[in-house]
């Protein structure tokens, strides 16, 4: 059975997709046959992914293409919607206008539980389409409280939680796990939770400092006992660089000397997954 993780803070800003984009290529690279599903309607994921040699989202080839057809009660085949990036790398793109599509759901429903429960059901559909066919798809949500958001996490098996060393980010944090505990009640939250700490200053600055060690220190412990990722992403123009690409490539032809941070970070992905990489792949 594949796994599924999901990016996700209520916060933007905080390199969701950077940290989605940089586990799946790199889960690709090292061997696992890997899906991104991009659900953020700003669809840098899937932008980035394609680069200049396709458009997904022209043609109809996206998620929200696929939820429409299910609110029509059409049966469609998500394998056919995926775009490949290479062997191992897939996407099923994001559309700009799936904000829209979700206020449409709620105006329809009625009541937001309504249109919750529909995304849920098509979303379950879906990865029950595609599991067999990776093994691992990860999930890049929109910021903020969303029906999208909710359900990529609802149906994840382990949620990474992008985590900036700033007092706002911190601030962010909280707010977020009031939200998955006492909204979603989520179960086994210290399980299903991981942070990771990103765009950590290149000089260590007093409050980069401050942070980092209140996110260490409250790792395991509290209201929120996450698991933290040892690997930490330094605040890098490579890293901003491998979003700015304008043509497909390969792991190593867009996260340059960084690949050592995500590397290591991948494969910390794999051991909370249980399923730990083979070490000699590097």
């Amino acid at each position: 059975m594949s796994k599924v993780i999901a990016c996700a803070n209520t916060k933007g800003g905080v390199g969701k997709t950077t940290v989605a984009l940089s586990l799946a290529e790199c889960s690709a690279y090292l061997g696992r046959r890997t899906l991104v599903i991009d659900l953020d309607l700003q669809i840098n994921a899937s932008t980035t992914l394609v680069g200049d040699s396709g458009e997904p989202w022209k043609i109809g080839n996206t998620v929200e293409d696929y939820f429409r057809a299910r609110q029509r009660n059409q049966p469609t085949s998500p394998n056919s919607l995926v775009t490949p990036i290479n062997d191992n790398l897939h996407l099923l793109s994001g559309k700009l206008s799936i904000v829209l599509f979700e206020r449409e759901l709620l105006a329809q429903g009625g009541a937001p539980f309504a249109a919750n429960t529909n995304v849920a059901a098509w979303l379950e559909e879906l990865l029950a389409a595609l599991r067999p066919h990776y093994s691992l798809i990860v999930f890049d949500t929109p910021p903020g409280l969303s029906i999208l958001s909710e359900c990529a996490i609802r149906a994840a098996d382990l949620v990474i939680v992008p985590q900036i060393p700033d007092r706002l980010s911190s601030q962010g944090i909280e707010v977020y796990a009031t939200y998955l505990m006492d909204h979603l009640g989520l179960d086994a939250i210290g399980e299903k939770s991981t942070v990771l700490i990103n765009m950590v200053p290149p000089r260590n600055t007093k409050i980069a400092t401050r942070y980092i060690k209140e996110i260490v220190a409250l790792a395991g412990v509290g209201a929120f006992p996450y698991r933290l990722f040892t690997t930490r992403y330094p605040d890098s123009t490579l890293f901003r660089g491998a979003m700015e690409r304008e043509g497909r490539g390969r792991f190593f032809s867009w996260w340059g000397k960084m690949d050592a941070n995500v590397i290591a970070a991948t494969r910390e992905l794999w051991s909370f997954l249980g399923e730990p990489l083979d070490q000699t792949r590097r």
